[in-house]
């Protein structure tokens, strides 16, 4: 499979210009692209083993336009969420390491999976609105977990009766 310098970068979070340096300092293979200009196009197979993860990574990763108010959110958006500083967030995210993508372009930064969360987090940001999660999913879910609870401590009791 060949991919262009830009696609490179953007699986990268670095610009253009860092992978053709990159690219002439190692020496990796290329051809010239169909089309105006001097695109280059590289084949994955050749890529050193790092940017052939990321390539990958980048290609199976949801896109990223879907972050504003879905299932992967930045710092700042977690931040919000507990109501603590990016700075808290990010420290947290380090000791417990919490799994993340690049967020790719300028600036760069993380992104964080609702799914690979920790719970409470994963509350926070629901109640917080920022999930896709339909209004009101949260509060039905306690309900039916203290419904589910409740019918257990039933089931032991009967179970309990049985026995003696």
């Amino acid at each position: 499979m060949w991919y262009t310098v830009k696609q490179i970068a953007t699986a990268l979070g670095i610009t253009s210009r860092a992978v053709q340096k990159r690219s002439k300092k190692e020496d990796w293979p290329w051809k010239k692209s169909a089309g105006l200009g001097h695109r280059r196009s590289l084949a994955l197979a050749d890529l050193p083993w790092d940017v052939q993860q990321a390539v990958m990574g980048a290609t199976q990763r949801p896109p990223v336009r879907e972050e504003g108010p879905g299932f992967l959110f930045t710092t700042k958006q977690v931040a919000e969420a507990l109501g603590v500083t990016t700075q808290a967030v990010s420290w947290r995210s380090k000791k417990e390491d919490w799994s993340h993508v690049k967020r790719p372009g300028r600036g760069g930064g993380k992104l964080f999976g609702l799914a690979t969360l920790p719970e409470d987090v994963r509350t926070a940001l629901v109640n917080s609105g920022r999930s896709r999660a339909p209004k009101g999913l949260y509060k039905r879910v306690q309900r039916l977990n203290s419904a589910v609870a409740m019918l257990q401590r039933e089931l032991e009791l009967l179970n309990s009766m049985m026995e003696g």
